[in-house]
Protein backbone atom coordinates (compact mmCIF):
# COMPACT_ATOMS: atom_id res chain seq x y z
CA UNK A 1 0.00 0.00 0.00
CA UNK A 2 1.48 3.42 -1.12
CA UNK A 3 0.34 6.61 1.00
CA UNK A 4 0.57 10.11 -0.17
CA UNK A 5 1.09 12.87 1.94
CA UNK A 6 -1.22 15.94 1.37
CA UNK A 7 0.14 19.51 2.52
CA UNK A 8 -1.62 20.70 5.36
CA UNK A 9 -3.35 23.66 3.78
CA UNK A 10 -4.73 21.11 0.44
CA UNK A 11 -6.00 18.73 2.59
CA UNK A 12 -7.61 21.67 4.23
CA UNK A 13 -9.71 22.91 1.14
CA UNK A 14 -10.37 19.67 0.00
CA UNK A 15 -12.13 19.18 3.53
CA UNK A 16 -13.96 22.00 3.32
CA UNK A 17 -15.62 21.66 0.22
CA UNK A 18 -16.38 17.83 0.59
CA UNK A 19 -19.80 17.19 0.92
CA UNK A 20 -20.51 17.89 4.51
CA UNK A 21 -23.70 18.91 3.53
CA UNK A 22 -25.22 17.23 0.86
CA UNK A 23 -28.43 19.06 -1.13
CA UNK A 24 -30.97 17.38 -3.27
CA UNK A 25 -31.33 16.64 -6.89
CA UNK A 26 -34.26 18.81 -6.70
CA UNK A 27 -32.97 21.88 -5.01
CA UNK A 28 -32.48 25.08 -7.37
CA UNK A 29 -29.06 27.08 -6.93
CA UNK A 30 -30.03 29.70 -3.96
CA UNK A 31 -32.99 28.42 -3.30
CA UNK A 32 -33.49 27.62 0.22
CA UNK A 33 -34.01 23.91 1.47
CA UNK A 34 -37.87 23.24 2.20
CA UNK A 35 -35.99 20.45 4.93
CA UNK A 36 -32.65 20.28 6.60
CA UNK A 37 -31.72 16.82 7.77
CA UNK A 38 -29.24 16.94 10.65
CA UNK A 39 -27.17 13.12 10.24
CA UNK A 40 -23.99 12.01 9.52
CA UNK A 41 -22.31 9.78 6.68
CA UNK A 42 -23.01 6.38 8.79
CA UNK A 43 -26.32 6.78 9.84
CA UNK A 44 -29.20 4.53 8.16
CA UNK A 45 -32.00 6.63 9.46
CA UNK A 46 -30.80 9.53 8.02
CA UNK A 47 -29.99 7.99 4.30
CA UNK A 48 -33.85 6.91 4.62
CA UNK A 49 -35.13 10.25 5.05
CA UNK A 50 -32.82 11.87 2.15
CA UNK A 51 -34.51 8.96 0.11
CA UNK A 52 -37.71 9.47 1.51
CA UNK A 53 -37.76 13.91 0.81
CA UNK A 54 -36.85 12.78 -3.08
CA UNK A 55 -39.19 10.40 -3.28
CA UNK A 56 -41.56 12.84 -2.28
CA UNK A 57 -39.70 15.41 -4.76
CA UNK A 58 -39.09 17.28 -1.47
CA UNK A 59 -35.78 19.66 -1.92
CA UNK A 60 -33.42 19.13 1.33
CA UNK A 61 -30.00 19.63 2.49
CA UNK A 62 -28.24 17.13 4.74
CA UNK A 63 -25.98 18.94 7.24
CA UNK A 64 -23.56 16.25 8.44
CA UNK A 65 -22.84 16.93 12.16
CA UNK A 66 -19.66 14.98 13.02
CA UNK A 67 -17.53 16.74 9.69
CA UNK A 68 -19.10 20.00 10.05
CA UNK A 69 -19.26 22.03 13.97
CA UNK A 70 -21.58 24.37 12.55
CA UNK A 71 -24.11 22.14 12.13
CA UNK A 72 -24.25 20.69 15.29
CA UNK A 73 -24.17 23.95 16.79
CA UNK A 74 -27.10 24.83 14.44
CA UNK A 75 -28.57 21.54 15.81
CA UNK A 76 -28.53 21.33 18.88
CA UNK A 77 -29.47 25.31 18.93
CA UNK A 78 -32.53 24.47 17.52
CA UNK A 79 -32.91 21.43 19.53
CA UNK A 80 -33.05 23.59 22.63
CA UNK A 81 -35.14 25.70 21.65
CA UNK A 82 -37.49 23.53 20.67
CA UNK A 83 -37.27 21.89 24.49
CA UNK A 84 -35.67 18.56 22.94
CA UNK A 85 -33.54 15.99 24.46
CA UNK A 86 -32.11 14.70 21.67
CA UNK A 87 -31.25 11.28 22.13
CA UNK A 88 -29.97 10.43 17.98
CA UNK A 89 -30.04 11.59 14.39
CA UNK A 90 -31.30 12.41 12.23
CA UNK A 91 -33.05 15.39 13.25
CA UNK A 92 -35.20 16.64 10.63
CA UNK A 93 -36.60 20.41 10.85
CA UNK A 94 -39.42 20.35 8.06
CA UNK A 95 -40.12 23.82 7.29
CA UNK A 96 -39.86 24.58 11.40
CA UNK A 97 -41.05 21.69 12.91
CA UNK A 98 -38.40 19.58 14.12
CA UNK A 99 -38.93 15.74 13.85
CA UNK A 100 -36.01 13.47 16.00
CA UNK A 101 -35.34 10.19 13.95
CA UNK A 102 -37.25 9.00 11.18
CA UNK A 103 -40.58 8.94 11.04
CA UNK A 104 -42.12 8.32 7.61
CA UNK A 105 -46.04 8.62 9.22
CA UNK A 106 -45.28 11.74 10.78
CA UNK A 107 -43.31 13.10 7.61
CA UNK A 108 -46.18 12.12 5.48
CA UNK A 109 -48.97 14.08 7.92
CA UNK A 110 -46.40 17.29 7.97
CA UNK A 111 -46.38 16.72 3.40
CA UNK A 112 -50.46 16.32 3.53
CA UNK A 113 -50.70 19.57 6.25
CA UNK A 114 -48.41 21.92 4.37
CA UNK A 115 -48.61 24.90 1.92
CA UNK A 116 -46.82 25.19 -0.93
CA UNK A 117 -43.45 26.37 0.28
CA UNK A 118 -42.85 30.09 -1.54
CA UNK A 119 -41.49 29.87 -4.79
CA UNK A 120 -41.61 26.64 -4.98
CA UNK A 121 -42.58 25.60 -9.11
CA UNK A 122 -41.47 23.15 -11.51
CA UNK A 123 -42.46 19.94 -9.66
CA UNK A 124 -41.24 20.40 -6.44
CA UNK A 125 -42.24 20.06 -2.92
CA UNK A 126 -46.20 20.95 -2.41
CA UNK A 127 -46.62 21.28 -6.41
CA UNK A 128 -49.79 19.17 -6.79
CA UNK A 129 -52.48 19.49 -9.12
CA UNK A 130 -55.87 20.52 -7.88
CA UNK A 131 -58.22 18.08 -7.26
CA UNK A 132 -59.93 16.48 -10.38
CA UNK A 133 -57.29 18.32 -13.11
Amino acid sequence: MRVTAVPTLALALALALCACSRTSAGSHAGAHPDVVIYGASWCTACDKAAAFFDAHHVRFVERDIEEDHDAYDEMMRKARAAGLRLQGIPLIDFRGTLVPGFDARRLEALLAASPTPKGASGGVAGDRPPPGG
